[in-house]
């Protein structure tokens, strides 16, 4: 494969790595990388390049076009395993968890293999995710909307991923927050604090009605959010379809059936707030079983 010299240097500079190894992980003579480095391109082993992708935890796409956030790559090199790219570390008002449980479902169902080319291609890694509570921009959870979108998922079922939060989160803090309650009306009306201190912090939630079989709420974009992302507006229908998802799933916690949860206003459609309403049985809960939760 032809690639850009300037790139794979700038990768080599940014990685610390001796010009003597790289030519050897790149598997050419470091007389011959001097020399190709000077032209405008070099020619690599497609093997060879999969292998430095492997090694540097990126995508081969991003070392061919050069199209990542080197700082970072530099940071994780020297041992800073968590550190985010800019453009995750920036407004990082969600916590990993409100992504984490799409990266489970789609370990489960395509492989870790596919998992771990998603995480490269944003240019994370495992150890983000080893703690719930870090936390992260909602960027990501919407580039990984659009990512799978491009792979041929639908809102629906991003919709249909959110509500496998409970199975992520069954053992966390979250998970024994919901545990204690008896209903559906007590959990929806503790969900929202739960929200603000364990899933983010883009938006503001106020509960406009709450009965024994309907909650509804609304959700405003955080001001302070959106001046420090300098946008005006937060996430896209994705994060919007996923935190559907995540609140239908609440009951789940109960082992009760999942709650029916309809968006009929988002501001990614022109509405001021988005506006959501969950539709549930209120029925006494039963002790939670593992069988409820597949």
């Amino acid at each position: 494969m032809l690639i850009s010299s300037d790139n794979i240097e700038r990768l080599r500079e940014s990685v610390n790595r001796p010009m003597c190894e790289w030519a050897a992980m790149i598997r050419i003579s470091e007389r011959h990388y001097r020399e190709k480095i000077t032209l405008p391109l070099i020619e690599i082993e497609d093997s060879a390049l999969e292998a430095l992708s492997e090694e540097l935890e990126i995508t081969l796409e991003a070392v061919s076009s050069g199209n990542l956030d080197y700082r970072t790559l530099a940071r994780r090199q020297s041992g800073n395993a968590t550190c985010l790219p800019g453009v995750y570390a920036t407004g990082a008002h969600s916590r990993v968890r409100t992504s984490s449980h799409i990266l489970d479902f789609i370990e489960i169902h395509h492989g870790w293999r596919e998992r771990n080319q998603i995480l490269c291609r944003f240019q994370l890694n495992e150890s983000i995710f080893a703690n719930l509570e870090t936390k992260i921009s909602i960027k990501f959870l919407s580039d990984l909307w659009l990512y799978l979108n491009s792979r041929g998922v639908t809102l629906e079922q991003f919709h249909q991923i959110g509500k496998y939060s409970v199975l992520s989160n069954i053992n966390s803090v979250v998970g024994q927050h919901f545990r204690k309650f008896k209903s559906p009306k007590t959990a929806y009306e503790s969900l929202f604090e739960v929200v603000n201190i364990h899933y983010d912090k883009n938006f503001t939630y106020r509960i406009k009605n709450l009965t024994h079989s309907c909650c509804v709420v609304d959700a405003q974009p955080n001001k302070d959010v959106l001046d420090e992302l300098q946008s005006t507006t937060i996430g896209n229908e994705g994060s919007c379809a996923s935190r559907g998802g995540t609140m239908a799933s609440i009951l789940g916690y109960l082992d009760l059936p999942y709650a029916d949860v309809t968006e009929i206003n988002c501001i990614h459609r022109g509405d001021p707030q988005c506006r959501y309403i969950a539709r549930y049985e209120d029925r006494p809960t039963r002790a939670l079983s593992p069988r409820a939760l597949q």
